[in-house]
């Protein structure tokens, strides 16, 4: 990473970094690379257990995290109802979780989950899944669902994105897809995963598939910029904890992953946040992390906007960063065909309102599970 982006965090001074509230929730957590607990908890001043920090933490999905730390430190005290309140909603994702992994898994279905299952303690809105087989097989899943006593959950409206089956007991989705898409829009390629299929347990002990952390995590970064179009913490320790596990020849693999998917100025954008962060927090940047950023790039203007911003996170992309990063996809064909197909299904006007509302939708707000009422989504009889 080029010396004048750190000068551009180095001029904010010790003080203003330290009193800043992601900065204060970054070390308080820690990074993978961190040497002691005791050396991150000396960098954190005043209380840390805080109405804020928490509020912080909720809105960039890292909320078990930050309970979880203050657990380990002996700091929880005041939020400890709002940590038993979490588990318990980490207790019934799992179940579900579990649940759905038995049913795809005894179907000899051709799955797997992606950006779902994290390095890091997390409570998910829904299990993310694509059926990688054709139509037949993805109906066939979903039939399996619904025999299951799952609900269909629909959009009020034209979206194709009908595929969130909701488990009335648990009230936890999984969002079964074609294809990993936004709309029409397929933003990764799913005829690119062969060989990128492994299998994970999970807490339960049931087996699930999953995507070798280098490919998921390219589908996070995609993700990131293209639907959801901002950076949350969640965001900055799934790069850094799958960065910290991987080796060379899994760092090389990344960097042909991001090739190969057009996704390189995604990761660039994307990158640069994270390593700004670290700097910021930690007045370091992980060599993996540095040597990648040697190799794809850095963004300046990243780093000028997220200090500007005063390291408010969530932190939102640029409608122009949305603009470059598509441009460089519309090189890649199945991307460039499905937005011709987004183009041509736009011309129903309830679509393109759809597609407008939710652009204006995801511009203000951070997923939680209850924002599924104010999106329309609707539980099918």
């Amino acid at each position: 990473m080029g010396k004048d982006l750190i000068k551009d965090v180095d001029t904010l001074g010790a003080n203003a970094l330290s009193e800043n509230p992601t900065i204060k929730l970054l070390r308080i957590i820690g990074p993978p690379f961190a040497p002691t607990t005791e050396m991150q908890e000396a960098d954190v001043e005043g209380d840390i257990e805080t109405p804020e920090l928490f509020d912080l933490a909720e809105k960039n999905k890292i909320l078990l995290f930050y309970l979880e730390t203050l657990k380990q430190r002996g700091k929880l005290s005041r939020l400890k109802t709002e940590y038993d309140k979490e588990h318990q909603r980490y207790t019934k994702y799992i179940n579900e979780f579990t649940k759905a992994a038995k049913i795809l898994n005894a179907s000899n279905i051709d799955y797997t989950v992606f950006k779902t299952i994290r390095p890091y303690p997390v409570v998910p809105s829904d299990a993310d899944v694509v059926v990688l087989g054709g139509d037949r097989e993805y109906k066939k899943a979903v039939e399996l669902f619904l025999k299951a006593s799952y609900k269909e959950a629909v959009p009020d409206g034209p979206c194709p994105q009908a595929g969130d089956l909701m488990d009335p007991i648990e009230k936890i989705p999984t969002d079964l897809q074609k294809e990993v898409e936004v709309s029409y829009v397929i933003y990764m390629d799913k005829n690119k995963f062969e060989g990128g299929i492994i299998k994970d347990k999970l807490p339960s002990g049931e087996e699930i598939c999953n995507l070798r952390p280098e490919l998921d995590l390219g589908i996070v970064v995609a993700h990131s910029i293209i639907q959801e179009q901002m950076y949350l913490l969640g965001e900055f320790y799934t790069s850094l904890y799958r960065l910290s596990k991987m080796n060379e020849n899994e760092i090389t693999k990344f960097i042909s992953i991001l090739r190969d998917n057009k996704i390189v100025r995604a990761a660039r954008h994307h990158l640069t946040v994270t390593a700004t962060l670290c700097e910021a927090a930690y007045g370091a940047v992980p060599q993996k992390l540095e040597d990648i950023l040697n190799e794809i790039g850095t963004e300046e203007s990243e780093v000028k906007k997220l200090i500007k911003s005063d390291f408010e996170m969530p932190y939102k992309f640029s409608l122009l960063t949305l603009a470059k990063v598509s441009l460089e996809k519309m090189r890649e064909k199945r991307f460039r065909n499905s937005v011709a197909s987004q183009i041509l299904h736009m011309l129903d006007p309830r679509l393109t309102k759809f597609v407008i509302s939710q652009v204006i939708f995801r511009r203000k707000r951070e997923h939680s599970i209850k924002d599924y009422v104010k999106t329309g989504i609707r539980l099918k009889d």
